[in-house]
């Protein structure tokens, strides 16, 4: 139970925005879908910056979300002081359909769960699904 007694000692948000096939930006300026640019070579420079204003895109809005998160009081902090934000790709390069040096992206103290403030990268091939496990299961932990 909280002291606040809500008893909700884990909550969990999933925001899925995957490159499904039919995801288009056309705020952004260009009518593709991003599971068809995900698929251009590496050579084709327009698909590329296209997929670059894309991760843009959502680089701001998860910002806005943690902004939201560190300016709603929880608690002696801030909710997202006791929040565990993540963003994650389903794969670090889509062309290739790889998982290798697959950047994730972790926000928030999991109320002072995790060591905040770093930035740590894992020599190798480091499943992904390992990050996303750990906190899901920081309770057994702590």
């Amino acid at each position: 139970m909280e002291p606040d007694g809500r008893g909700d000692e884990l909550r969990a948000q999933t925001n899925p925005r995957a490159a499904q096939a039919g995801t288009t930006f056309p705020w952004l300026g260009f009518p593709e879908y991003h599971h068809e640019l995900s698929h251009a070579g590496d050579s084709d420079a327009p698909a590329t910056e296209k997929l670059i204003k894309i991760n843009e895109w959502y680089a701001q809005q998860f910002a806005y979300l943690l902004g939201k998160l560190d300016s709603t009081p929880e608690g002696a902090g801030t909710l997202l002081d006791n929040t565990c934000v993540v963003w994650v790709n389903e794969l670090s390069k889509g062309n290739t359909h790889s998982h290798n040096n697959m950047p994730v992206v972790m926000a928030g103290g999991l109320g002072g769960f995790f060591k905040t403030g770093r930035s740590l990268n894992f020599p190798g091939t480091v499943p992904h699904n390992t990050t996303t496990c750990s906190c899901r299961s920081f309770r057994a932990w702590a």
